[in-house]
């Protein structure tokens, strides 16, 4: 086996580890890390300093990005995981090995995807069963261009047949492919009949696709209103988000507003992610780089890289792990306009060196931590101080152990939990509000509350935790009003009725014993 093939088979199945998680993609991010270090530390010479024009806008979309993170409010260096992947590739792989090693690649991964969804693990060790689409879509095209080449066709065949039957998981990818194929291929009837299929299937699919696309346009007039030039910051998808809804969804109707909210966690379009994060620079260098591909690459992998470039328009293939291995392969086809020189060893690989290094360190406690949490929800340990090591180093084990801390009665130590809580998340400020009833600072409730219902109008749990707050406070007209406005949400919830009793009791008390 050559070394190109190995280096191939070990990105692959690194782009598959599996990973439990529905939410994050750090087991993957940690494999991936790992081997694109050792990938680009052991093989040095191959490093290039100037470089094909879409290679450089993704070295400066990387270099943008983490700029960003200056001024961004909760700066994340996993934001930078698939620029930083794919320009390390794309710099370390020479243009001449690049097809081999992506189809071994593409070899491990769908050979491993396939393997875990035979023995039902996950969704294939994607958490997503969408995600399996979005990397197979590159994977295919260099599947197909190297059964062109070797001698035994009908292994490379196979597993390409394979990663069609799984690429059903993701609209965006099969269309995406669907498309490529249609653009590239010189057979005017191959490239009629494919259109028309979409066009078929988009007809029949007209309420499903309609509500998706409903969906997809709420997220991104949120995600683009009041955008700054310069963006939010690499990491602050989530937060600009939730603020930016929560304007949205604020003139409308407690009902009206409960039907079109929304929790996404990224923006359902690579162009528009990037742009929120990273303003109209980074869209428009990520933009040169995918033009760069679509127009200089060719065959298979220009294939590729147009059904990348569509999916990109309904999802966020480049945010996957998985995908950015494929992406740094496709952008290191591109040969160079002048040859490596001396000073190839000090500027670009010590970056993306530094980078690499930063986010495998982030992953790794991270994916243990998650681990250790997700044991813990299996079998609780009766008292919070067994799960308080690992919430000293994850989010959502703070979440849980503050929710424990809340239920065995230790307001004080909950708080503490949540104090370094990173993005204003609508269950850190419930709990918040939750703490502060517990320890009798109505005030201090009612500011969590509001917070919570000013990201999001029709909470429920924000509604009634207001009108116990309201009520403490005295303001009992107040109380009365935050349950009118569940009213049209719970017409008949005896949460409301209590509440109510009580408020027309503390009524009755007041005008007994005024004060």
């Amino acid at each position: 086996m050559t070394p190109s093939a190995a280096w191939g088979l070990a990105l692959g199945l690194a782009a598959a580890a599996y990973d439990p998680l529905t939410r994050a993609t750090d087991a993957k991010a940690l494999a991936v890390g790992l081997v694109v270090l050792a990938l680009t530390a052991l093989r040095l010479p191959k490093w290039r300093l100037f470089l094909a024009w879409p290679r450089a806008a993704l070295a400066l979309l990387l270099g943008f990005s983490a700029l960003s993170l200056s001024w961004s409010v909760h700066p994340s260096l996993a934001a930078l995981f698939p620029w930083t992947i794919a320009s390390a590739i794309a710099l370390a792989v020479a243009p001449d090995e690049a097809p081999t090693m992506a189809a071994y690649a593409a070899a491990a991964l769908v050979s491993a995807q396939a393997a875990l969804r035979v023995f039902d693990v996950g969704a294939g060790g994607a958490g997503n069963a969408n995600w399996l689409g979005l990397p197979l879509v590159l994977a295919l095209p260099a599947l197909l261009e190297h059964s062109r080449t070797t001698p035994i066709r009908w292994p490379w065949l196979a597993l390409a047949a394979t990663a069609g039957a799984l690429l059903v998981g993701s609209r965006a990818a099969v269309v995406g492919l669907l498309i490529a194929v249609a653009i590239t291929t010189r057979r005017r009837i191959v490239g009629g009949a494919l259109l028309g299929a979409i066009v078929i299937t988009a007809i029949a699919q007209r309420d499903a696709i309609g509500s998706a696309l409903r969906g997809r346009m709420h997220i991104w007039r949120a995600s683009l209103r009041d955008l700054p030039l310069h963006g939010h910051g690499a990491g602050d998808f989530a937060w600009a988000y939730r603020e930016a809804q929560g304007e949205l969804l604020r003139p409308l109707s407690l009902p009206e507003a409960a039907s079109r909210y929304l929790p996404a966690r990224t923006a359902h379009h690579d162009l528009i992610q990037v742009a929120t994060e990273s303003g109209l620079v980074g869209a428009a260098l990520l933009l040169v780089t995918l033009l760069g591909l679509v127009l200089l690459l060719r065959r298979e992998a220009r294939i590729a890289a147009i059904a990348l470039t569509v999916a990109g328009l309904a999802d966020v293939p480049l945010q996957l792990p998985a995908t950015a291995v494929f992406f740094g392969l496709l952008i290191a086809r591109l040969p160079d306009p002048t040859p490596p020189t001396s000073a190839r060893r000090f500027i670009l690989p010590a970056a993306i060196g530094i980078t690499l290094v930063a986010l495998t360190s982030q992953a790794a406690p991270r994916w243990w931590f998650q681990r250790q949490l997700s044991a813990w929800q299996a079998h609780p340990a009766p008292h919070p101080v067994a799960l308080a090591p690992i919430a000293a180093h994850d989010p959502e084990a703070r979440l849980a152990l503050a929710i424990t801390q809340l239920d065995a009665g230790e307001p004080r130590s909950a708080l503490r939990s949540l104090e370094p809580a990173p993005v204003p998340d609508l269950a850190v400020m419930l709990l918040r509000g939750r703490a502060y009833l517990q320890l009798n600072q109505p005030e201090l409730a009612i500011r969590a509350f509001r917070g919570a219902l000013h990201r999001h109008p029709a909470l429920v749990r924000g509604w009634l935790g207001l009108a116990e707050a309201e009520r403490r406070a005295g303001a009992l007209d107040r109380a009365e009003a935050a349950l009118d406005a569940l009213r049209p949400l719970l017409p008949h919830d005896p949460r409301v009725a209590e509440l109510r009793e009580q408020i027309r009791r503390d009524r009755i008390e007041l005008e007994t014993n005024p004060r």
